[in-house]
């Protein structure tokens, strides 16, 4: 009962739990999807090994319907691309798909040619609406049917579920939406695995689960992985500072991503290890605020900067935060105090290293679109878990003495009159006429011995055919 009373009143005092991918999404819902306007191109030449097989780890990029750039997708750098998004129905059905239905099966043809699984992922952002399509069984059977006929009309390889966020219990309730979310996913994985091949069932999972409503152990043995958000400790509508700490402390408090694989250890355990990938950032914010402090106070939103605008916005200035390894800029915006805190090369590099540190299953980036495929990221990631590969075998030489034997001087075993060579040494080869050796003795000594049947064999190969008694009265 206390727990009951104390809970919303402890959740109204936490950190407000950000959805990252809704807050884009809403951002950019009027902009027609890529799909519609973007030609992909297919890899030229024969493909030697799938991207699993590449790469030692996973890597995962989300590809949002939005992307505002038409360079090329950084194909040779994943093993995993999930088109963002189709929408989901409380009641199951489908709403806009963003262009799959009819250009999906382009992006699922052009990543095939690289090797690389193309995912489609499914959203809902309502509390209220997640709640209801999890509620009974037909629903959920509903929404597993829609979604699996929706992949296979276009050839993908699985499903991404990213619904922001899964909510609390309601007094009385159960099943739980906690427990009907396991026995969805576990449905849902089931269904996909034994229509789709070597299909990939996944989810998006909170860096913090401030309300306690997903069972990580149980999400992660019901699916091929958690997609970690590992962004969003500080967001648009908080006090500036970093987006993706590698850890915590001092004036940034605890919460980072050590802190969050330690969280998903403790309650997904370590044996799952291989299940957790961590999503990071191609993202930073930029906040107005009171002064250029540290920390400082925000006097409004700070809206995302993809990471090639940071790149530019870095390029003069830039300032590093030992603690968290990330790095910021503190500057003047015309009259207004500014403070970007962004990621680079050596801030992911860091994060690579924890992906590593801890063993874990592989890295997502959120998202794909926010810089081209020719950014130094998608190098770093890819040489980072890349599989050694192995250097070719030489080819074995050919015997020195391989030659054709007709081709060349054989000397006629039945000529004694040949050169010294032609004739074996004494301390080196038995001597054929001595019966001493032998059961038999005599020529069929001779014709029993390995060296000088083949000596019997070149011979006849020269076309000097002799009797055989001839040829023991020769070798006599």
């Amino acid at each position: 009962m206390l727990t009951s009373v104390l809970m919303p009143l402890l959740l109204g005092i936490l950190p407000a739990q950000a959805p990252i991918h809704a807050m884009d999404a809403e951002r950019h819902q009027a902009i027609p999807s890529v799909l519609d306007r973007k030609v992909f191109e297919l890899r030229d030449g024969e493909l030697q090994v799938p991207a699993t097989e590449r790469f030692n780890r996973t890597i995962y990029g989300y590809y949002p319907y939005w992307a505002d750039h038409d360079d090329n997708l950084p194909w040779e750098h994943l093993t995993h691309l999930a088109y963002f998004c189709v929408a989901l129905n409380p009641d199951g059905t489908l709403g806009d798909d963003h262009s799959w239905s009819t250009r999906g099966a382009a992006l699922v043809e052009a990543g095939h040619s690289h090797g690389v699984k193309v995912l489609l992922t499914v959203t809902m952002f309502e509390s209220s609406e997640i709640r209801e399509v999890l509620s009974t069984p037909e629903k959920r059977a509903r929404a597993i049917d829609n979604l699996l006929a929706l992949v296979q009309e276009a050839g993908g390889d699985g499903i991404n579920i990213d619904f922001e966020f899964v909510p609390a219990a309601e007094p009385g309730e159960s099943p739980t939406p906690k427990e009907n979310f396991v026995t969805f996913m576990t449905d849902l994985t089931t269904a996909f695995h034994a229509a789709i091949e070597d299909s990939h069932v996944s989810l998006a999972t909170p860096a913090i689960d401030w309300g306690g409503t997903y069972d990580y152990d149980a999400l992660a043995l019901a699916t091929d992985g958690l997609m970690i958000m590992g962004y969003g400790y500080h967001w648009s509508g908080g006090n500036p500072g970093p987006v993706s700490p590698v850890v915590g402390g001092g004036i940034w408090g605890s919460y980072s991503l050590t802190w969050t694989i330690e969280d998903y250890f403790t309650y997904g355990g370590q044996e799952n290890r291989d299940r957790f990938i961590l999503g990071l950032p191609l993202y930073g914010r930029q906040w107005p605020t009171t002064d250029l402090n540290v920390p400082g106070t925000a006097t409004g939103s700070g809206p995302a900067k993809s990471l090639a605008q940071c790149d530019n916005i870095l390029s003069e200035g830039k300032l590093w935060d030992e603690t968290t390894s990330t790095p910021y800029k503190l500057f003047m915006d015309g009259e207004q105090p500014t403070q970007l805190f962004c990621e680079d090369i050596e801030s992911l590099r860091a994060k690579f290293a924890l992906i590593e540190s801890y063993d874990l299953g592989g890295v997502m980036f959120w998202d794909v679109g926010k810089v081209n495929g020719q950014h130094p990221v998608w190098s770093e990631a890819s040489s980072t878990y890349s599989i050694p590969i192995a250097p070719e075998e030489p080819e074995p030489e050919e015997p020195q003495d391989g030659t054709d034997p007709a081709s060349e001087d054989v000397p006629d075993p039945s000529d004694a009159s040949g050169t010294e060579s032609s004739v074996p040494s004494d301390d080196l080869t038995p001597d054929a006429s001595d019966a001493s050796g032998s059961e038999d003795g005599g020529c069929q000594a001779v014709q029993g011995d390995a060296l000088w049947s083949l000596l019997i064999l070149l011979g006849l190969l020269n076309y000097r055919r002799r009797p055989a008694p001839a040829i023991c009265e020769a070798l006599q």
